[in-house]
């Protein structure tokens, strides 16, 4: 079996992981013309994340295939000792014999390629951070199973339970989760309630980078790396904090947690059932017309447009603009429309 890169997925953004839990959650298949359908109804869920130190060093991993070959990779190239990546290459060729008995104790469930992922850390991989300096260390965050026969390609990774006694610290390699980790739980209904804790321990860390204590060296630590098991497969999202932030990855803005409920509080208030039964009226105005779901943008609309006109006076009460409200007055109506539908079907 040929050597094969085996790449680690781009870790996405607080943002972007909302979405994806929504899609996955609210995916319902597709209609005949192959395009996805989602059930808007379906209630989010409540998901907890363990949180573990993002280590300001370079991507490496060391893989090894079915036949038993092992070779060691950068982020985006498999590497040797001649054509090495900060001396990774040769830091397992001279522990080879280490990472073989690693990969013995992994239920590798005849995968065609198992890769341990890991930050290749210390010495002068980088600069400006508790553990520069340090001597050079593999810390593992991840295992992945990669298949390739009869033509059909999967992969997934192990879970933490599964991989959490990968370590050597003789030889100078560690696993994250031996270092302090976070536990968080996000209800993705409401999401941005989660935002403030996640900022205030990314700044604990940036404050004092909890490896690079663990060594004895107190400096600035890079953020936390989430991640969560779910049946769609392994979901991760990262947190910097501003001193290794981009254009790419957008610190956390602060969330006004009184506002988020208050606007929560002003839709429940606002979204009765007599005025949803009023929107259906107005959108279906035949007495005999039967709902139809082509018309839930017409009555979502209506909906939002008569809680703004009559309740103007209570958004301005409690220090709201429509544009705040308007997501939470629609999410509720789409709910219920939805309900109403399914239960004529």
């Amino acid at each position: 079996m040929k050597n094969k890169m085996i790449t680690f997925p781009e870790i996405g953004q607080f943002r972007q992981i909302i979405k994806t839990v929504t899609d996955n959650t609210r995916y319902a298949g597709k209609d005949e013309n192959g395009d996805a359908i989602y059930d808007a109804s379906k209630r989010l869920p409540t998901l907890t994340f363990t949180g573990t130190v993002k280590l300001h060093g370079t991507n490496a991993g060391v893989t090894l295939t079915k036949d038993g070959d092992m070779y060691p990779q950068s982020r985006e190239n498999i590497i040797s000792v001649g054509n090495d990546n900060m001396g990774f290459a040769f830091f397992v060729e001279s522990h080879k014999d280490v990472f073989k008995r690693m990969f013995e104790t992994l239920d590798i469930r005849d995968a065609d390629y198992i890769t341990i992922f890991g930050e290749w850390a210390g010495g002068n991989i980088q600069k400006g951070v508790a553990i520069s300096g340090l001597p050079k260390m593999f810390v593992i965050f991840a295992v992945k199973l990669s298949y390739e026969s009869n033509e059909v390609k999967e992969n997934y990774f192990l879970t933490n339970d599964e991989t959490k006694h990968l370590k050597n610290p003789e030889s100078l390699i560690f696993n994250v989760l031996d270092f302090e980790n976070y536990t968080i739980d996000i209800d993705f209904e409401n999401p941005l309630l989660a935002q403030n804790k996640l900022i205030e321990l990314t700044l604990a860390v940036e404050n004092q980078c909890p490896v690079g204590k663990a060594f004895g060296n107190v400096g600035t630590g890079e953020g936390i790396v989430w991640k969560t098991e779910t049946e769609r497969g392994t979901i991760r999202f990262k947190v910097k904090g501003e001193k290794h932030s981009s254009s790419k990855v957008k610190t956390l803005a602060p969330v006004n947690t009184e506002k988020v409920n208050s606007i929560k509080e002003f839709a429940e208030y606002a979204v009765t059932e007599s005025r949803l039964e009023q929107g259906i009226e107005k959108v279906f105005t035949s007495v005999n017309e039967q709902i139809d779901i082509r018309k839930i943008g017409d009555f979502l609309k209506w909906i939002v447009g008569d809680v703004i006109k009559e309740e103007l006076d209570t958004l301005a009460d409690n220090g709201l603009e429509p544009k705040d409200v308007n997501s939470a007055i629609s999410n509720i109506a789409r709910k219920w429309f939805l309900d109403k539908w399914n239960g004529m079907k």
